[in-house]
């Protein structure tokens, strides 16, 4: 399967313990006081796995991009 490089903005800040690390997801709180997750080299899968934990919390999705 091929592995891409996703970027997702959510509405408002959130804390690292809101998503596991072990979907590869690193954290950008932005001052504009969005945040972007930052998935690298994972499969539909992995990102299908945060988009649900996102919908799972009530948060707010703006984004998502993607480079291959």
């Amino acid at each position: 399967m091929e592995k891409h490089t996703y970027t997702i903005e959510i509405k408002g800040q959130i804390s690292s313990a809101l998503i596991d690390p072990r979907d590869g997801v690193t954290i950008e709180n932005r001052e504009s006081r969005n945040t972007l997750l930052h998935l690298t080299s994972v499969d539909q899968a992995a990102l299908f796995g945060v988009l649900l934990r996102i919908r799972d919390l009530g948060i707010d999705l703006i984004s998502v991009s993607t480079q291959k």
